[in-house]
């Protein structure tokens, strides 16, 4: 078994790789020695769909994270709006370039 490998059961083996994805191994019995009779790399985002899906709610992470992602860029536009009527009184040039970056990368337009 390589480091950080996880074995299931029966010669089932997995692993999450510095990308983020699974490799998945079958060996012919529970043995590090045992050949393997059957490999398979799962990109990341395609293992969490596998995951998401096989919860017991249904879950669909993905769908979770993207509406978390439009709430903080909503409220992160909320933010800049008030940040106007302070401007004068504090200097915030390096909060509200963070914030525009934030909400750039979803791709949402700025106020």
């Amino acid at each position: 078994m390589e480091i950080n490998e996880f074995h299931w059961t029966d010669g089932w083996y997995f692993k999450r790789n510095d990308d983020g994805s699974v490799r998945i191994r079958k060996r012919t019995v529970s043995s590090d020695e045992a050949p393997i009779v059957a490999e398979a790399t799962i990109p990341a985002f395609e293992w969490v769909s596998i995951a998401s899906h096989c919860t017991a709610e249904g879950d669909d992470c993905l769908a979770r994270l993207q509406s978390n992602l439009e709430t903080i860029c909503d409220l992160a536009s909320a933010l800049l709006g008030e940040l106007d009527a302070v401007r004068s009184e504090v200097d915030f040039a390096n909060l509200e370039s963070d914030l525009k970056q934030i909400v750039a990368l979803t791709g949402k337009t700025w106020r």
